[in-house]
């Protein structure tokens, strides 16, 4: 967040107390997050949008006291689970939600391929093995990249010496803002998809226009306007 927001990098800068209040407000902004995202699940739910084709009832009792509780329990949950990444960063294993947003897509890996080799056959299954190393080492490659600006100092003279005329230089990453711009890029291409769900039209009724523009062109990313705009949010945000 301090690439995109300078008041994060401003308090970032302050030393403990401003990087203890960028902490807190961290926090703050995750627990309001994990909220929405709980309300919106709880709403799809109760709807029966979030389960398309499941014919039994997600929530049975859909009183206002078990969608709060389920609501609070979701919450809780994304309490839990950023306790947990800041546990593991002061422990010095390495950046604590990275690690889990890691665990999190390499766990789904196996069934994956398991699924291309089983559909596909190995063939396919060895190329995108291959494309995906290849990938990563793309990745790490960009990640781990420095563009070195030289810098001459000049000679001195202090008494009769000459001192100085070294050169050395200045290690500048080659992608200085990391993951963050892809983040963000996602989250915004998942507020149109989050809206259109809210205007899902009842059974019999026609979908509105935008709605159904909204599932066509910005839901799934395999559509040309969504690779469009994602490309170009990555780049704004960068």
């Amino acid at each position: 967040l301090r690439v995109v927001i300078p008041r994060f990098q401003q308090l970032y800068e302050e030393g403990a107390a401003g990087q203890s209040k960028l902490t807190q407000y961290t926090r703050y902004l995750t627990i309001a997050l994990g909220l929405l995202n709980a309300t919106t699940l709880v709403s799809l739910a109760r709807s029966g949008q979030l389960l398309p084709n499941c014919q039994l009832p997600i929530i049975p009792d859909d009183s206002i006291v078990t969608t709060i509780l389920i609501i609070i329990t979701l919450t809780a949950g994304t309490g839990l689970i950023m306790w947990m990444g800041e546990l593991v960063t002061e422990k010095g294993v390495g950046n604590g939600m990275s690690l889990l947003i890691f665990t999190s897509i390499v766990s789904s890996f196996p069934g994956s391929l398991g699924a291309i080799w089983t559909s596909q056959g190995p063939g396919t299954f060895f190329m995108v093995l291959v494309i995906g190393l290849l990938t990563v080492a793309a990745v790490v490659f960009v990640e781990q990249s420095q563009r070195r600006v030289p810098v001459q100092y000049a000679k001195r003279m202090i008494g009769r010496r000459t001192v100085g005329g070294t050169s050395t230089y200045i290690p500048i990453k080659v992608n200085m803002a990391g993951v963050v711009p892809v983040i963000f890029a996602s989250s915004m291409l998942y507020l149109p998809g989050l809206i259109s769900q809210f205007n899902q039209p009842q059974p019999g009724e026609p979908m509105a226009p935008w709605v159904e523009w909204i599932n066509n062109n910005l839901v799934r990313g395999d559509q040309p306007i969504y690779m469009v705009l994602y490309f170009a949010m990555i780049v704004f945000f960068t």
